[in-house]
């Protein structure tokens, strides 16, 4: 699968592609184009500058031609717009975990009565100090690249669900989210085939580790989640810090899960878990 992200001038390129199929709004130029040339020929005073009528024979007509050339524009901007709005939408969610005080934790683990909720957090604790997790740090645990997006209102309820698919069960969510840039369209090679899809970028902050990222020992990438094939890809890493103020684009993302450290586990393990 090959991905390049569009620039500018290839957003433009492409959305205008599809004016092809826009068979109202071709008449409609092709018939503005010729009455202008018309018009235009028929009233050669525009281009006499030194006319006693400057505003009738000069202004007037420059007036015309400027509010045709805004609508044409108005018109290429709605035709981009609608093609935009027409793209497959992809979401990349990354889950973050920070914990303010070790401390914290130590007494919420002390003053926890129920004994499946204090075995939880001491399993939070060991797993904290084996893998040397500081505090006020952000820490990449799970990542769901590129899970389809049915429409932008749900980024936040798909993006919590599709953690707990991962997890297995619940995640305790901060009330707060971060959004990326999400302005990129990029382009999808699947073999031979290809579509441009609209990216976006979610991070969801974690209050406690899950129990299945504790039970892993490691963090959880889901990926290749395109329908070119009947199964997405799991993939393992070592927890490792991230700054997402600084991972805001597509690009950036598709950079950072490409420099994790990726763990490899055996089919027993797996299996296990």
């Amino acid at each position: 699968m090959v991905r390049k992200v569009l620039s500018g001038s290839e957003k433009l390129k492409y959305s205008l592609n599809s004016l092809r199929n826009h068979t109202a709004l071709n008449v409609s130029i092709f018939l503005a184009v010729i009455l202008s040339v018309i018009y235009i020929f028929l009233n050669r005073s525009i281009l006499q500058f030194d006319s006693p009528d400057l505003f009738a024979d000069f202004i007037d007509p420059i007036i015309n031609i400027f509010t045709f050339l805004t609508a044409i524009l108005i018109g290429f901007y709605n035709l981009y717009s609608n093609w935009k709005n027409s793209l497959e939408k992809r979401l990349t969610v990354f889950y973050v975990y920070y914990y303010d005080n070790l401390s914290e934790i130590i007494r919420a683990y002390e003053e926890q009565k129920k004994p499946e909720e204090k075995k939880k957090k001491e399993m939070e604790l060991e797993f904290i100090k084996h893998h040397k997790l500081k505090e006020k740090t952000s820490y990449c645990i799970m990542i769901c690249d590129e899970a389809l997006l049915a429409h932008e209102g749900d980024i936040r309820n798909w993006g919590q669900q599709l953690g707990r698919q991962f997890t297995k069960g619940n995640l305790d969510f901060h009330p707060f989210f971060t959004l990326g840039s999400n302005k990129d369209i990029v382009k999808v090679t699947i073999g031979e085939a290809e579509k441009f899809t609209k990216q976006y970028l979610l991070y969801v902050f974690l209050e406690s580790l899950p129990l299945h990222i504790i039970n892993l020992e490691s963090g959880l990438l889901s990926t290749e989640n395109y329908d070119d094939s009947p199964t997405s890809k799991i993939m393992y890493f070592k927890i490792r810090e991230i700054d997402h103020k600084k991972i805001m684009s597509f690009q950036d993302s598709k950079q950072f899960i490409e420099r994790m450290d990726f763990i490899t586990k055996t089919k027993n393990e797996s299996d296990e878990l």
